[in-house]
């Protein structure tokens, strides 16, 4: 998911009679320059898994927001985040309280303790290619998760060179030597 106008990614509804997300596995997404929130997380939310994405933020900084208290049992992980400009203040809102960069979120939100900000080394962001490059933070960084799959976004085998990527596209393996 590229260049949205407002949300990349959003679960739960806005209210108890309009939508809701239970035992949902969010896995392998790469969403980059977001006009609004990357990843939104509102009301009735439990037990969902959110992990090994690439999120990259757009000028507004807005990585996840979640005003709502009475989410339970979510889970964000083994996510690599960056911004389209490298700072890594922003916002990240949980259950209505705010961390204003990466550091405090993962330190106190009790979210992304494994998870990563940094750059993530695609090959060509501003031709829209976001497969990355070998050095990537992303490489080999994801958790084995069944919901990953059995291959990426253009078919290749997922599990290469001995882990999973973070990400949509999985980097090839390098032929033996």
């Amino acid at each position: 998911v590229y260049d949205s106008t407002a949300i990349g990614i959003a679960i739960g509804g806005y209210d108890r009679r309009r939508g809701s997300t239970e035992d949902s596995v969010i896995v392998n997404n790469t969403v980059v320059n977001t006009d609004g929130v990357e990843l939104l997380v509102q009301f009735d939310t439990r037990n969902n898994v959110i992990a090994n994405n690439v999120i990259v933020a757009g000028a507004r900084h807005v990585f996840v927001e979640n005003d709502y208290r009475a989410n339970a049992g979510n889970v964000l992980d083994h996510n690599l985040y960056f911004s389209v400009d490298g700072s890594s203040t922003g916002t990240w809102l949980w259950k209505g309280v705010g961390y204003e960069d990466f550091d405090r979120w993962s330190a106190r939100s009790g979210n992304d303790r494994r998870s990563t900000f940094a750059d993530p080394g695609f090959v060509n962001a501003a031709a829209h290619d976001y497969s990355v490059r070998a050095g990537s933070p992303a490489v080999d960084a994801g958790a084995f998760l069944a919901a990953s799959g059995s291959t990426d976004l253009t078919g290749k085998p997922r599990a290469q060179a001995g882990g999973i990527d973070l990400g949509a596209i999985e980097l090839a393996a390098p032929p033996p030597s």
